[in-house]
Parts: structure tokens; sequence; C-alpha cells
């Protein structure tokens, strides 16, 4: 009977010639990609503009506050509050907007790995049919098997080579999605 160890020695031994099903790490694959990178620094490009316009808001309505807070004797009581209860719906309102614009980069972010994804299908089917593979597995949701069953480099040298940086955003989306309109650039 084969112990655990003489188990793990045969597993090990495995070749791709012999064993049909690939692995590989989805996150290198985006992350490794020249194409996945470009979509990664657009994203965290708009990010950031999004991060700056909202400190200039909280700056400008920093300013607002203590500038009405300077006038509040100028003003009897109830004129104050009116103006007060003005700037505190001005308050919200700017929160509610850009909490809407971080809603809508979070799910263009979605949507770009999801369109990624689909972008890259056919160069991983090639590889599965060129492997003679029946399937390909996320190497982190597989218990155990060879080194040789993961094709992550080669998926990444193949998706350089067919796509290079690939397409923009928009362009990306339109594609998968021709009726969704991606948040346009500010």
């Amino acid at each position: 009977m084969l112990g655990p160890t003489a188990l793990m020695a045969q597993a090990s031994s495995f070749s791709l010639q012999t064993v049909p099903v690939l692995t590989i790490v989805p996150d290198r694959l985006y992350s490794d990609t020249l194409f996945g990178q470009r979509l990664s620094k657009e994203i965290a490009e708009r990010s950031r503009r999004l991060q700056a316009e909202n400190r200039r808001i909280e700056k400008e309505l920093e300013e607002e506050e203590t500038k009405l807070t300077g006038l509040r004797d100028t003003f009897s009581s109830e004129e104050f509050r009116d103006l007060a209860n003005s700037f505190d719906e001005k308050v919200t309102h700017a929160r509610t907007e850009q909490a809407e614009k971080a809603r809508v980069l979070a799910q263009l972010s979605d949507q770009v790995q999801r369109a990624f994804v689909a972008a890259i299908a056919p160069i991983l089917e090639g590889l599965m049919s060129e492997k003679g593979a029946s399937v390909v597995l996320d190497r982190r949701a597989v218990f155990a098997s060879a080194d040789a069953s993961d094709v992550t480099q080669e998926a990444i040298s193949g998706i350089d080579a067919a796509l290079g940086e690939g397409r923009s955003i928009e362009e990306l989306i339109k594609q998968i999605a021709p009726s969704v309109e991606p948040e346009p650039e500010q």
C-alpha cells in the first residue's frame, strides 16, 4: 500500500502528456499581462481623479462652512438656521453624488475584469487545445498538482503576444456590452 509520501511523489511525476488538466493563477493573468496592467492603470487613474475631486470638494465645503460660521452673528437665528440647513443639504448631495461615482467606478472595474476574461478566453482555449487539456483550473483551488500542469506563464506570454496592451476600457466594454456606456472620464 502506498503511503502519503509515495502518492505525492507519484503525483509530482505526472507530465502534461498524461494529465489533461491545466492550472493557472488567474490573478497573475490580469496583473502580469500588458493588457491587464494597462487596464489596472486606467482604473487606478480614474480612482486617483475621483479621490482628487473628493478632496477638492471637501476643501471647498470646509471653506464654505468656515465662512458661514463667521457670518453667524450677522443673521437672525432663523435666517442662519435656513442657511445652515441649505448648507447641510448641499453637503449631503455632494456626498451622495461622490458615493455614486465611487460605486460606478467599482462597477466599471468589475466589468473590465469580466471583459478581460472574455478577451483572453480564446487564448486560453488555444492553450488547452495545444496541450490536449479538457479543463483549466484555478491553481489555488487545487489540493495538489504537478508543477508541470501550471501554464500561467505560458498563458501570460500568449496573451501578451496576441493582445499586447489591448483595447481601451471604453472599447472593451462596448465590445462585450454595446448597450452599457462606461462612466466618462472627468
